[in-house]
């Protein structure tokens, strides 16, 4: 999932008051605490249209951009037919915002684009 670092930065201030300082040597040491828990309550993970938990494995940058990781534990491909997902991350602060989304499971990868007027995707296995 990737967000574009100023808007998930302006997203943390307002939201949780802190000063996040993204990118630089000042980020704070516990801000992947403060993503997991944005995140928790705005994106959720759904296999054959049951809500699922995930793991917050960690961010990347990459220039302007923020990559987020997340996985499913313990997920046997073999055992279900769809992996969806719906999202209304940065929607509240930006509402034209666009939510790039990857989902690979096993050898199959599939990318969507979510905006808020069509927030979710489901990939067929």
């Amino acid at each position: 999932m990737g967000k574009f670092t100023d808007d998930m930065e302006k997203l943390l201030v307002e939201r949780y008051g802190i000063k996040p300082e993204l990118m630089s040597d000042k980020e704070l040491h516990d801000i992947d605490t403060y993503i997991e828990t944005y995140l928790r309550d705005k994106f959720i993970i759904f296999i054959d249209g049951k809500k699922v938990e995930w793991n917050f494995i960690g961010k990347q940058y990459d220039t302007d951009v923020m990559k987020v990781y997340l996985e499913i534990p313990n997920l046997d491909r073999d055992k279900f037919q769809s992996i969806g997902v719906q999202s209304s991350v940065l929607y509240g602060v930006y509402p034209d915002q666009k939510n790039v989304i990857h989902i690979k499971v096993k050898d199959v990868k599939k990318s969507y684009v979510l905006i808020k007027e069509k927030n979710s995707a489901v990939l067929k296995l």
